[in-house]
């Protein structure tokens, strides 16, 4: 009994080593929540629109083909996720979930002569999110080892800031967002385990909180072109400027030996640089769109984004990668639009470094009421991806990942 007490604690003190350590980026996607139910019904296809508030996010250029005075508009939310590990060898699977009723986009539009400009609250990303692991094991010595494990915490990104357009000519515009980001990483991680068989014998916890803050600003540069009444084009920059991103971290552990009657603790803190581990909360992307009107009731866009990536960050690296949206907008009535979208939804995370790799793809959906004066839109947004994690280069997990996202979305021109 007492080599085999021994044994565990060694064992089991063998986890303290960082299980999680600082949190990587679950998914890896650049597409994440619905900004409003006109482009996120289109499936974000909207850098050769982008004539409604939201434009200031997806192609500020567009706002200067807005011809009211003023225009309010706001967002509801609600978005919930679930990942799924299954191990490769054994079959064995836990999740991870996550939800968000964070509002995406609240906007004010005004003009001034030649002048359009709105200035805007857009939350692209927010979820809380939780892992409950449970699992009995056998080691490689032959110990039945039982391991508990609770996973919370929550990230949101914050972008405020104004944005201004205007026409360089009939058929041209230009426009810019200057925004101020802002983004929150906390998450607490517990572990709590023992010797199955003697679970009186040796415990061992294990608690790891991380507050992490990422600051930057971010410039939107577009320019829109509308040659014909038929065709519209645009082009779209995101340039990021990082300001500071840091974290700091307090370990707390315990290991209780009742056999021998050896009890310890040890409590720890340190700070990190998310900077030199190469975080970021926005990418320096490129997009290019097309819009074609079939006719004053219908028309047809496609977008495509290219993120550029730097795959030598030590923790975060990215790979730059392609995505392609789609989108249809058609009036049943004058007062009645139907929307519909697709877009890839490819992971800028490396494919030779080890860690998730999921690539997904995304269908969205629109509907609503507008009375010239206001309009009041419903819009969906399911996405699903497939993938596998990897650890020396062998594939250890398989993942599977479903999102669905409801909207609301209300404006109001005064």
């Amino acid at each position: 009994m007492p080599r085999f007490a021994k044994f565990c604690v060694l064992w089991l003190i063998g986890l303290q080593i960082h299980v999680l350590g600082v949190l990587t980026e679950f998914t890896h996607f650049d597409h994440q929540n619905m900004i409003d139910a006109r482009a996120g019904g289109m499936g974000g296809t909207y850098i050769a629109l982008s004539d409604t508030l939201t434009g200031s996010y997806y192609n500020p250029a567009g706002l200067a083909f807005i011809d009211y005075k003023r225009t309010t508009e706001s967002n509801n939310i609600y978005r919930a996720t679930k990942l799924t590990y299954t191990g490769a060898s054994d079959n064995f699977s836990y999740e991870f979930t996550s939800e968000t009723t964070a509002p995406p986009f609240i906007g004010l539009f005004q003009n001034y002569d030649d002048f359009n400009v709105v200035f805007s609250v857009i939350i692209p990303k927010s979820e809380k999110y939780n892992k409950d692991y449970h699992r009995s094991f056998t080691s490689s010595n032959g110990v039945n080892i039982t391991f508990y494990e609770n996973f919370d915490g929550h990230n949101d990104h914050y972008l405020i800031g104004p944005s201004i357009a205007a026409l360089i000519h009939s058929d041209i515009s230009l426009g810019m967002s200057l925004f101020y980001s802002y983004e929150t990483r906390n998450y607490i991680q517990n572990i709590y385990t023992f010797p199955t068989d003697f679970p009186s014998t040796t415990q061992v916890w294990s608690n790891t909180y991380n507050e992490e803050t990422t600051q930057e600003i971010l410039g939107v540069f577009g320019i829109q072109w509308m040659p014909s009444l038929d065709w519209s084009f645009g082009a779209k920059l995101n340039i990021p400027i990082q300001l500071s991103s840091t974290g700091t971290e307090q370990q707390t552990d315990a290991i209780l030996d009742h056999l021998n009657n050896q009890y310890s603790s040890a409590i720890s803190a340190s700070t990190y640089n998310l900077s030199d581990m190469g975080f970021k909360s926005n990418y320096p992307t490129l997009g290019i769109g097309a819009a074609y009107l079939f006719s004053t009731k219908t028309l047809a866009c496609m977008d495509i984004n290219y993120l550029f990536g730097n795959s030598s960050a030590s923790h975060f690296p990215t790979s730059s990668i392609v995505n392609v949206s789609f989108g249809l907008e058609h009036y049943v009535v004058p007062s009645l639009p139907f929307r519909l979208g697709a877009y890839t939804n490819a992971s800028y995370f490396p494919k030779d470094q080890d860690g998730d790799h999921l690539n997904g793809m995304g269908f969205t959906a629109s509907f609503g009421y507008e009375s010239g004066a206001n309009a009041l839109n419903v819009a969906m947004d399911y996405q699903m991806a497939k993938g596998n994690t990897t650890s020396g280069g062998a594939i250890t997990d398989h993942l599977d990942y479903s999102g669905i996202t409801f909207l609301v979305s209300g404006s109001s021109n005064i």
